[in-house]
């Protein structure tokens, strides 16, 4: 009995399945010049493999050297004008015999031949007139083999370009910690030195107020950089949630025209704003993140334009789509940047080089924000000192549904702001502070006893609750990250001690900047959340509207 008639019929199925798989990616070239031989090779391997025929060497020869290759390659011993030995031993100074596997078909089979076609590089043989099942077993075997080579090859390709792709995300990172620590580093350097100088006491009154000023605006400057990186990481982690309302983009235009202005006009720059009249420039979305967007590319705009130079914000609206698009007059795009212009990590500048402050990370949130709402952003450039255009599409379609959650986005200050408080505002108003860091409650209860305020002060959740049994405050006002129990176990402890929400309203002071912090203090019993760094008109606003709220008679 034949051995192949005894398997199992799913065995025998499986091993066609296996061939038939092989068979659609495998393309057999077959070199013979004796029609009856070649025909019969060529209808055997047909039923298994995509086979292309030729009859002398030189035509192989030809399409390979034009980058086509099979996956084996059948070479008739003797042919007209080159030998199948000479084809093979002429193509392994190229391919390899993984690359190229080659079969030679020899009409005597000798040891001597087999010698000498093993020698010239040949993978195997079959002797004429071949066993067709020896044929296609032979064939196969060649087959697997290649199709295992490409597979390698495949993988070894993939592996190295993702080492690359991870040894230039990790020079990016280097270069953009190193960004990040020269940018935290140098208005540090401002504030630290000017700091000095003040404890002196050595400054006139003209020196003084530009110092106090410096000051000020360099600690503004670190806040920006810290919310970039904070924005960066919510929107890598996925977490750039939006508040989703019926917005006039036209309206938003004008308002981040109005934000960067100043900026503009201090480098003497020419700002010009085009929003058509007449034409609805409605959409869906989130108000502040848009604004953001384009505050974003026109900061960049004044950023790269030298004095002199012009930038205008355009906002139109095309079918239904709308358009932002801001162009420069500027320094414009390098070829081989424009690609990466709006990556993480990425600048075109070097960092110890680059003539440009900041992270670099402006652009990269225009992107999430955008993408976030539905739209794209493209980047266009004809070069180096050629300016630059930047082109956001959103969709008019008003029919998006609200996102529904709490933002990662830091909660907002209170609405009713007076930065040039009237000393004494708080007058008769009882406070207990809880925070543990010196400096910070010291900044705290000075601010708030220039208020007119009556202060009693506390580093721990445990210290608060004794001061509470004493001290009749009116307001709390905690921060949340308190060494031991932190403040929204404290503020839970406050209210099973019978204290409620009218009695003592309570503030989250806090440096947990994110809406989820926000939603967490409010559940946990306090009124209100405050992100710190925080100013103190923004601080005495919000213990004011902290007493309203609780129907004080207060004020």
């Amino acid at each position: 009995m034949n051995p192949l008639e005894s398997r199992p019929l799913s065995s025998a199925i499986s091993e066609r399945a296996q061939a038939s798989a092989i068979s659609e990616r495998a393309q057999i070239w077959l070199v013979d010049d004796s029609p009856l031989e070649r025909e019969l090779a060529q209808r055997l391997l047909s039923e298994r493999y995509a086979v292309e025929v030729f009859v002398d060497g030189p035509p192989v020869l030809e399409r390979l050297a034009g980058g086509e290759r099979p996956d084996v390659l059948v070479l008739d011993w003797h042919m007209p004008q080159m030998s199948g030995l000479e084809v093979c031993r002429f193509l392994r100074q190229r391919y390899d015999e993984a690359s190229l596997p080659i079969l030679i078909l020899t009409a005597t089979g000798g040891q001597d031949d087999l010698l000498e076609g093993l020698a010239a590089g040949a993978n195997d043989f079959v002797t004429k007139s071949f066993d067709p099942a020896e044929l296609l077993a032979r064939v196969g075997t060649l087959v697997r083999s290649k199709l295992l080579h490409d597979s390698l090859k495949r993988t070894e390709l993939a592996t190295r370009r993702a080492r690359e792709a991870a040894e230039e995300a990790n020079r990016a990172k280097d270069v953009f910690l190193a960004t990040v620590s020269h940018e935290l580093r140098t208005p540090l350097n401002s504030i630290l030195g000017w700091a000095r100088l003040l404890s002196e006491g050595t400054l006139d009154e003209e020196s003084l107020k530009r110092g106090l000023v410096t000051i000020q605006r360099n600690a503004q400057m670190q806040v920006q950089l810290i919310e970039d990186i904070l924005d960066t990481t919510r929107a890598i982690s996925g977490k750039l949630h939006l508040e989703i309302a019926t917005l006039d983009v036209g309206h938003l235009a004008r308002a981040a025209f109005d934000a960067v202005k100043p900026s503009a006009d201090a480098k003497s720059l020419q700002l010009d704003l085009t929003v058509p009249e007449g034409c609805s420039l409605r959409m869906r979305g989130d108000s502040e993140r848009l604004q953001q967007a384009i505050g974003n590319l026109l900061a960049n705009a004044v950023k790269f334009t030298p004095a002199g130079g012009r930038i205008i914000l355009e906002v139109r609206k095309h079918e239904s789509s709308l358009l932002i698009r801001v162009s420069d007059t500027g320094r414009g795009i390098a070829g081989q940047f424009l690609p990466h212009v709006f990556d993480r990590f990425r600048q075109e500048d070097d960092a110890a080089t680059r003539r440009h402050s900041g992270l670099g990370l402006g652009l990269a949130l225009v992107r999430h924000i955008v993408t976030a709402h539905g739209g794209v952003v493209n980047a266009m450039s004809d070069g180096e000192g050629r300016g630059a255009t930047f082109t956001i599409t959103l969709s008019s379609d008003q029919s998006r549904i609200s996102l529904t959650g709490e933002s990662d986005r830091p909660s907002p200050p209170p609405s009713r702001l007076n930065h040039d408080l009237p000393v004494g505002r708080l007058a008769g108003v009882r406070i207990l502070v809880v925070e543990d860091d010196e400096d910070a409650r010291d900044l705290l209860v000075t601010v708030l006893k220039q208020q007119g305020a009556q202060i009693e002060q506390a580093g721990r959740a445990e210290e608060a609750l004794v001061r509470l049994a004493d001290f009749d405050a009116h307001v709390l006002l905690s921060d949340i990250g308190l060494p031991g129990e932190d403040g929204y176990a404290l503020i839970r402890a406050v209210r099973e001690r019978g204290f409620s929400s009218q009695q003592l309203p309570a503030i989250a002071l806090t440096a947990y900047a994110r809406r989820e912090d926000q939603r967490l203090a409010l559940e946990a019993g306090f009124q209100a959340h405050v992100a710190k760094p925080v100013e103190p008109a923004v601080m005495v606003a919000a213990v004011a509207e902290a007493m309203r709220a609780a129907n004080s008679k207060w004020g």
